[in-house]
C-alpha cells in the first residue's frame, strides 16, 4: 500500500504542475484511476518488481470538450524497479487507457489498447490524442504476411465519440509519421 501511494503521490506532483490553481492530493484522483494504478502495482510486484514514482504515467487533459479533465494513462511510463519489462507487451509496445471524467470526481475507462506511443498535441483549437500504431492500423493490408522490421508505424489521431462512450480512430488520412 505504501508503494501504491508513493506511485500516487508522483501522478500527484505531475498534476499539481499541470494545474497550479487546482493542486490535488493523490486521494482525489478518481476511484477508478487510483484503482487501475494499484492493479499496475501489484502486476509489478508479482513480476519482483518495486512500484516507482512514474510522475509521467497520467497526462491530465479534457480530449471531450465538457470542461472536465480526463485521464490518459501510457503504461511505457510506468516504473517498475527490478522488472522494468513486466508490464510491456514486447515487439507489440505497451498499454495505454484513457478515463474519462466525470461528475463528483468519477472517470470511467472508454479506451484500452496496445500502443507503441501515447501523445497529446496541444497545438490546435483543442486537445488531441494521438496513439502510435503499426501495420494494418496505419492502412498496411499486407502486414500478417511481413516481417515485423517491414512494418509501416504511424501515429493516429483518436477521435471522441458521445454515442458510443469510446474514442475511435480518426480516419487514416489524418495520421501522422511517428515523432
Amino acid at each position: 500500500m505504501r508503494r501504491a501511494l508513493y506511485l500516487i503521490s508522483g501522478i500527484a506532483g505531475a498534476l499539481a504542475a499541470q494545474e497550479p490553481a487546482a493542486a490535488r492530493s493523490p486521494n482525489s484522483l478518481p476511484l477508478e484511476l487510483r484503482r487501475y494504478i494499484v492493479e499496475l502495482n501489484n502486476s509489478c510486484k508479482e513480476a519482483g518488481g518495486a512500484p516507482g514514482k512514474s510522475s509521467n504515467l497520467v497526462k491530465f487533459v479534457d480530449l471531450t470538450g465538457d470542461a472536465v479533465i480526463d485521464y490518459v494513462v501510457d503504461v511505457s511510463a510506468y516504473e517498475c524497479g527490478g522488472a522494468a519489462s513486466a508490464l510491456s507487451a514486447g515487439q507489440s509496445g505497451s498499454a495505454a487507457a484513457v478515463f474519462v471524467g466525470g461528475p463528483n470526481n468519477t472517470a470511467v475507462k472508454v479506451y484500452d489498447n496496445t500502443v507503441y506511443g501515447v501523445n497529446v498535441d496541444e497545438s490546435g483549437p483543442k486537445p488531441r490524442l494521438y496513439v502510435d500504431v503499426a501495420a494494418l492500423d496505419c492502412g498496411q493490408k499486407n502486414a500478417a504476411k511481413l516481417p515485423f522490421s517491414s512494418w509501416k508505424f504511424c501515429s493516429r489521431p483518436l477521435d471522441w465519440n458521445a454515442a458510443k462512450n469510446t474514442f475511435v480512430f480518426a480516419p487514416l488520412a489524418e495520421a501522422r509519421p511517428v515523432r
